[in-house]
């Protein structure tokens, strides 16, 4: 006789579990996203009218660049001398201090009144000099705004913006090194560089080398990322890792991509989830490799 299927039925049995968490064993997050970046958008300045929205992420550190062809910093009087006037600048600086955050001013671009007249992409170095000393000297000096830990990285994208040799920009970070350090009673700042477009393996392993034997200073490697990938950054640092063991006076060098993104042109993805998602898997993934991440940018606008 066929016997009749039975069903068994069995509650499943539960055995608590137990976590323990040793407080004294926990390490302070790296809030390594705590930085924000703004383009040379028109009209200037652009964060006096985002005070308040700006606050409330807690920034620590604002990056602005086109600080000397935006900002009207400088021109040449009919002497051939210098004049400097940092009135716009003061106004997105004090924006930032406002914020409770710190600048960090990308030295660029070229101003007419300091280009050469056969290069406009290139500078007049002596001239170039003395513009990164007075910057420093006006931010960083306790006689003027008195900000201390300003972050100065010398130009932006050298690669793309005029196509820039490792030589040539070499020969700019050794000028505005000089301008800086020329700066007299100022508080402590870093200088760095040299904020490439992407993470090029060949240019940063030339400039690290070239620094290293000239005993240049360098308390920063910067470079940015625009790729839709979260683990991007992270392998970036890595291989910078790697390059940096021929460089070991460089060891304590900060890691910073001071600018970053899914994608370099406007994208649907800033505007929803994705873009929010994106963020949050690049930061875990890069707590432990990056100091600094820097995403582009806080107010959109026309282009100068």
């Amino acid at each position: 006789l066929a016997q009749r299927p039975q069903q068994i039925e069995k509650r499943a049995s539960v055995v608590p579990t137990v976590l323990t968490i040793d407080v004294a064993k926990a390490k302070p997050l790296p809030h390594i996203w705590q930085h924000l970046a703004q383009g040379g958008e028109v009209p200037i300045p652009q964060l006096p009218s985002v005070i308040k929205e700006v606050s409330a992420l807690s920034p620590r550190y604002i990056r602005i660049d086109h600080i000397f062809d935006a900002y009207q910093v400088v021109e040449r009087g009919s002497d051939g001398k210098l004049l400097f006037d940092f009135t716009l600048l003061d106004k997105e600086v004090d924006a930032i201090v406002k914020m409770g955050a710190t600048p960090f001013f990308s030295l660029s671009y070229i101003p007419s009144s300091v280009a050469d007249p056969q290069n406009s992409d290139r500078p007049l170095y002596t001239l170039w000099e003395e513009l990164v000393r007075e910057l420093v000297s006006h931010y960083s000096g306790r006689q003027d705004k008195n900000l201390t830990y300003v972050f100065y990285e010398v130009y932006t994208e050298p690669d793309l913006f005029g196509k820039w040799s490792v030589s040539v920009y070499i020969q700019l970070y050794e000028a505005s090194l000089r301008g800086a350090e020329s700066a007299s009673n100022t508080h402590t700042f870093f200088f760095g560089g040299p904020a490439v477009s992407f993470f090029n393996s060949a240019f940063i392993h030339t400039f690290l080398t070239t620094l290293q034997e000239r005993k240049r200073r360098l308390d920063f490697v910067s470079w940015h990322v625009y790729d839709p990938s979260p683990s991007k950054i992270a392998n970036d640092a890595q291989a910078l890792s790697l390059l940096m063991r021929d460089t070991p006076s460089y060891a304590k060098a900060l890691k910073i991509v001071s600018e970053w993104g899914p994608f370099p042109e406007k994208n649907i993805w800033y505007e929803n989830i994705f873009g929010a998602a994106h963020l949050v898997a690049t930061v875990t993934r890069a707590f432990d490799a990056i100091d600094m991440l820097f995403p582009f940018e806080i107010k959109d606008g026309r282009a100068i």
